[in-house]
């Protein structure tokens, strides 16, 4: 039956999807076994599909500047110029900005601290000025008697969405196929690049393994050059009976 239900939602949804419901009742079924009404987990039989890494293009430093010059001058769309700031600079998931509470948000010290995450384990997120600034000032335009930092102003509860702004942004800016989760992968590639520790990465971003990590982090074609570049500066060894030459001079010398 599993197996017949995967079959035919693979004709609606992608593979991933399918995967995610299989989780969830394999993990209905292990809690089931837990409590006594039931003896086996029939989804244990029932492989995952192979999944195919999408091929995602970070926010290069241009489009960023686009994107977000775009968003605030459109005195509609401030506020998802200010969550997609603090996913980019912050590496946060949308639901994670979306219902960001006032309360976890301590300018003395300097935090975010992120409590609604995917895993269920909180984290920490220390705060740079340019952030400090943007979010003090979407706590000043919140409703006052609206716990969370973005808050819609007929409803004071979180935003559901910033879809259709971002998506409408996107697309004005050339930028095909991009969509708000690369932000956080954008955030990962240039803490990367930047040479920042793997255990800071993934402890600011909330990634559990390097293997998830590696998922995320996407090293612009610009950042590879330039670390192959380096190669110049190496010593080139010749074999025995030619002398030692650096790179830069071998159009000088007859090959060997």
């Amino acid at each position: 039956m599993i197996e017949r239900y995967r079959k035919e939602r693979l004709k609606e949804v992608a593979k991933a999807t399918v995967n995610r419901e299989r989780t969830c009742l394999s993990t209905m079924f292990t809690m089931a076994k837990k409590w006594g009404f039931a003896k086996v987990n029939p989804v244990d039989e029932v492989k995952k599909h192979k999944e195919e890494l999408k091929d995602v293009e970070p926010l290069t430093r241009e489009k960023e500047w686009e994107l977000l010059e775009r968003l605030k001058n459109n005195p509609r769309s401030w506020h998802v110029w200010a969550i997609v700031l603090v996913a980019l600079y912050t590496g946060m998931r949308k639901g994670e900005v979306l219902t960001l509470r006032k309360e976890h948000v301590n300018f003395q010290k300097r935090l975010i601290h992120v409590t609604h995450t995917k895993n269920g384990e909180v984290r920490d997120i220390p705060l740079i000025a340019m952030l400090t600034m943007v979010l003090k000032e979407a706590i000043a335009r919140s409703r006052a008697d609206s716990p969370y930092v973005f808050a819609n102003p007929k409803t004071g509860r979180p935003y559901r969405d910033v879809k259709t702004s971002f998506t409408r942004a996107v697309k004005e800016i050339g930028l095909q196929g991009f969509t708000f989760h690369m932000l956080r992968h954008s955030f990962c590639s240039r803490m990367c690049e930047l040479g920042v520790a793997e255990t800071a990465i993934m402890k600011a971003g909330g990634w559990k393994t390097r293997s998830m990590l590696s998922r995320y982090s996407h090293p612009s074609m610009d950042y590879i050059r330039g670390a192959l570049e380096k190669l110049n500066e190496v010593p080139l060894i010749l074999p025995s009976g030619t002398e030692k030459h650096h790179p830069s001079n071998l159009t000088t010398h007859r090959s060997v």
